[in-house]
């Protein structure tokens, strides 16, 4: 992966079958594992099982439609290879989990189904994300209702996964969603083991002739993905120079969107640490 500017055509069909492995993975653990036993790892996965139990319909079909939301918003907001790169996740994901969908389930042990399928919905996830793109419906609403609260989207996430857990604790009985329960944890672990180096932070100084508008096609873009802070000089800082800090995941995506709004701007891209950043935000 190290060597993609000697052999780019290499680099680009390893991160593409990384990709595909990272949603077989996913298909994998929704189809083989959690769903047949029906343990429900949070999130929108966890409401398409839900809804695959009451309505007796294709799981596939209800990530299809919760994502496809989402997938439209991406489209949106970013116009570029992400966009092409979540429909077609999205896509691919919808037809290999239909596929799956008439194999018999590998275990009906639903603390092996919980634990197998947890792990490997997590790590699949991870693979969407560093290797191509992946839609959160949870952090998309959680951003979206954060103009409404003073929560954080953190703390709006979790609550949305408490209450999604909670929902498949009256469907399924209680003892079932201590299942559920094990199956969120070990994704949620697993997926931020793969990401551990994917999320590290930049620090972006631009100079721009038109702060206000810039400001603005940020916010609409990536929510409180993006933090404005004061100059890490700790001097008078010039009207027309901003600095900002962003996941690095955001790096190529944002000069589309601050060239929206100027045309002329101009970016430099520092990576920084995350306590460096703390150190920043509290400025």
């Amino acid at each position: 992966m190290k060597d993609k500017g000697r052999h780019p055509y290499l680099h680009m069909l390893l991160r593409y079958g990384l990709f595909a492995a990272g949603i077989v993975l996913v298909s994998v653990g929704l189809e083989l594992f959690l769903r047949p036993n029906w343990i429900v790892p949070g999130g929108v996965q966890g409401l398409s099982i839900m809804l695959a139990y009451i309505t007796e319909m294709h799981m596939g079909l209800f990530l299809f439609l919760l994502h496809l939301p989402f997938v439209l918003l991406t489209g949106v907001r970013r116009k570029d290879i992400s966009a092409w790169m979540a429909w077609i996740g999205l896509l691919l994901l919808t037809f290999v989990t239909m596929l799956l969908h008439p194999v018999p389930p590998v275990t009906e042990h639903p603390l092996a189904a919980s634990v197998a399928g947890g792990l490997m919905l997590g790590i699949g996830t991870g693979m969407m994300v560093k290797y191509g793109a992946h839609t959160d419906g949870v952090r998309e609403t959680a951003v979206w209702l954060k103009k409404k609260t003073r929560l954080s989207t953190a703390e709006l996430v979790t609550l949305i996964h408490i209450g999604i857990l909670a929902l498949a604790g009256f469907l399924f009985g209680w003892e079932q969603a201590l299942y559920s329960i094990i199956s969120y944890f070990l994704a949620y672990c697993s997926l931020q083991f793969m990401l551990r180096n994917h999320f590290d932070l930049m620090m972006v100084w631009i100079r721009t002739n038109h702060a206000s508008a810039v400001k603005e096609k940020v916010s609409e873009a990536y929510g409180d993905q993006a933090v404005w802070v004061s100059s890490p000089a700790y001097s008078n800082t010039s009207p027309n120079e901003l600095f900002l800090i962003i996941p690095r995941e955001l790096m190529t995506r944002i000069q589309p969107v601050l060239s929206s709004a100027d045309p002329e701007v101009s970016v430099i891209f520092t990576p920084i640490k995350p306590s460096e950043a703390a150190e920043y935000t509290r400025r």
